[in-house]
């Protein structure tokens, strides 16, 4: 049961994590680039499915069942949460940051 645990908490990390880092890029804490927090997202998000499907395959072994169906369904639901989720959150966060901007612009008269 702490694997199957452990193995739902790295599926929804990347995407966690690429919200934490867009709240940090818009309020100037760090100056890494939305679209490099993007793609980070991404890359980190299918090795957290990787590894989430493997901790999930070895919770299996102890067990008589050979269908991987399971673990199946989570790498692909993994991916096709980050696939979606990171597009999604750079644009929210891209049209924040822009507005942000244009609001803290000096208006000259």
């Amino acid at each position: 049961m702490l694997l199957v645990i452990i193995s739902l908490l790295l599926i929804i990390a990347a995407p966690v994590l690429q919200i934490i880092f867009s709240i940090l890029r818009i309020m100037r804490k760090t100056s890494l680039p939305l679209i490099v927090t993007m793609a980070l997202s991404i890359i980190v998000g299918i090795g957290f499915s990787i590894i989430a499907t493997n901790i999930s395959v070895l919770s299996h072994e102890t067990s008589r069942t050979h269908c991987f169906t399971p673990e199946t369904a989570l790498f692909l639901g993994g991916v096709l949460l980050i696939t979606i989720m990171a597009p999604v959150t750079f644009i929210i966060s891209y049209v924040i940051y822009i507005v942000k901007q244009k609001r803290q612009q000096p208006t000259i008269n």
